[in-house]
């Protein structure tokens, strides 16, 4: 499957490497710096999945799927973190538990982007 992804994370070179995996797998995608960017793209344009970094100024990843869940905005989203070392949480875990497809912590790699991919594709 071809797609149309959204990769949100506050952090530019991460956004660019998942954005690189996507392209050279055959997908294309659209970037946001955080939560509040998300979600306007989310309104107005259409997407195949979304990665979603937890941690973000403005509004985070938790924040995104409970906006979606509200409404009614059901599309596969990945989560991932780097919390895990910091704060000892599974934030993976825990976005599962809201609605999340999948979890992943950093460092992102192209492994994790093929095992999120094969799972928005089922």
């Amino acid at each position: 499957m071809n797609g149309h992804f959204l990769v949100v994370d506050d952090n530019q070179p991460t956004r660019a490497l998942i954005g690189e995996f996507l392209k050279s797998l055959g997908r294309s995608f659209e970037e946001a710096a955080n939560g509040n960017e998300a979600i306007k793209l989310i309104q107005s344009h259409s997407f195949d999945g979304i990665f979603l970094d937890v941690l973000m100024p403005e509004r985070d990843g938790f924040e995104v799927l409970n906006w979606m869940v509200r409404n009614k905005t059901i599309l596969p989203t990945v989560v991932f973190t780097e919390a895990k070392a910091k704060f000892d949480v599974d934030f993976p875990a825990m976005a599962e538990s809201l609605g999340a497809l999948k979890g992943f912590d950093k460092p992102v790699t192209l492994q994790k982007i093929r095992a999120a991919l094969e799972a928005m594709d089922k």
